[in-house]
């Protein structure tokens, strides 16, 4: 195999210290979003320190010629300290301490805040979405956050360690060891879960509508697919989502539909179509319902202001 050229390392290394808070991140900045990866890609690791009483905030945004923050899983581990993280969305809170691991969907805005007695250390990995970080990361993506604790963290601390080094070195491109290591952190907190949450059928039926929401036209074929009754589902859908499986459907269609308006030069039609819908003008109302601004108009106010709309303040 051919080695990389010297000083070949894509990651770039940023230091900001503000008031409460140092953080240390190295971030892939040849990345493209429009580059499909099915594999593990480290976007970005870095190690951020909360002192007594200091804040953290992560709101999703974009940045003209850099990858979509919004379509990024955050992996968190909590290395040291106590604190309490806030959903901003909803302002639901839950407590963390040292051992526990915060696995963040896209897309979701939330703060932590440490305690006034305790020094947070948190270790994070920005991994970029795929079919199998999908598998690994979110189970079906039921939730927008979920928390698992490690009883034994000697393996993560190393990998962690491992991975900032690579990342630092400048002899050659580390994506695959990251991707590796990664990997290796990802499987530490899987044992972790296990015993605590199956993966059982919802689940599977949840994670095929997020990979390809538009194959799915009826309830109906939803029942079919994964043998269980249209009541049942119906039933399940308003227990654990509290929402109706088509109102899921459209949701995951229109969130698709998102990524390929903000990172594929396809027209509006071939993004509808894509996404599930014969027809342009509906899609157009189903995503001006849903989101106040029509996908035309959400496409060309990110591109003028490289901001996405729905995240602006």
């Amino acid at each position: 195999m051919k080695q990389d050229a010297k000083n070949s390392n894509p990651y770039q290394r940023r230091h900001d210290t503000k008031s409460h808070v140092d953080q240390v991140v190295y971030v892939d900045h040849k990345f493209r979003a429009s580059v499909s990866t099915n594999m593990i890609h480290v976007y970005a690791c870095g190690t951020v320190q909360v002192y007594p009483g200091g804040v953290t905030k992560n709101q999703p945004h974009f940045k003209p010629a850099t990858p979509p923050v919004a379509f990024y899983w955050l992996i968190d581990y909590i290395s040291a300290g106590e604190g309490t993280f806030t959903n901003l969305a909803d302002n639901s809170r839950i407590r963390i301490k040292a051992g526990d691991v915060l696995i963040i969907r896209p897309e979701v805005a939330h703060s932590l805040v440490t305690d006034k007695k305790s020094k947070l250390i948190q270790k994070q990995l920005m991994l970029v979405s795929s079919p199998l970080i999908e598998w690994m990361c979110g189970k079906g993506g039921v939730q927008p956050w979920k928390i698992c604790h490690l009883e034994d963290t000697d393996k993560v601390e190393e990998s962690f360690e491992k991975i900032f080094l690579s990342a630092s070195s400048k002899e050659n491109n580390p994506r695959t060891e990251l991707s590796v290591l990664a990997y290796t952190i990802l499987c530490e907190i899987d044992k972790a879960e296990e015993g605590n949450k199956k993966f059982d059928k919802f689940d599977q039926l949840l994670f095929a509508i997020r990979q390809a929401p538009q194959y799915y036209k009826t309830v109906e074929d939803l029942a079919k697919e994964f043998g269980i009754s249209e009541r049942s589902l119906f039933y399940m859908f308003k227990k654990r989502m509290n929402m109706s499986p088509i109102q899921y459907i459209i949701a995951e269609r229109l969130e698709k539909s998102r990524w390929y308006l903000l990172t594929q030069a396809y027209t509006i039609m071939a993004v509808a179509e894509i996404c599930g819908y014969n027809s342009v003008a509906f899609f157009s109302r189903e995503f001006k319902k849903a989101y106040k601004i029509s996908p035309l108009e959400y496409r060309q106010n990110y591109f003028k202001t490289g901001v996405d709309p729905l995240y602006r303040k």
